[in-house]
């Protein structure tokens, strides 16, 4: 089941990625905060990460040491910086390789990971 979602994972990003419009200006200060693109973010990446390991191994740390704060401040902080780490890097990439061509990237990356996950003898 885990290998099924991973390539539904793959797809549903494959498909946002081809959706997502670059704005016109080329003045990041004079670009407001896009509410539909924030909410299909949400979206996308709440239901990818059901399930997810990442999701898992919180359920169970919280269940092993009883305290799901910690647990919930810690795992929140880590995907907050690993998040930011990914939003910086693509800030920083689409400077020098055209979005066009990063969509394409990364939608090929996102399928060959479901592939890899579909036939890895774990």
């Amino acid at each position: 089941m885990m290998q099924t979602f991973s390539l539904t994972s793959a797809a549903y990003r494959l498909r946002y990625l081809s959706q997502v419009k670059t704005p016109k200006s080329s003045h990041k200060e004079d670009i407001p905060l896009d509410w539909k693109v924030a909410l299909s973010t949400f979206v996308m990446i709440f239901l990818a990460e059901l399930g997810d390991k990442t999701q898992l191994a919180l359920f169970s740390f919280a269940a092993k040491t009883k305290a799901s704060i910690s647990v919930l401040v810690g795992g929140a902080a880590a995907l907050f910086v690993t998040t930011a780490l990914a939003v910086a890097f693509g800030d920083v990439i689409t400077r020098y390789v055209p979005s066009g061509v990063m969509k394409w990237m990364a939608g090929c990356a996102f399928i060959a990971f479901g592939i890899w996950t579909l036939f890895s003898k774990q």
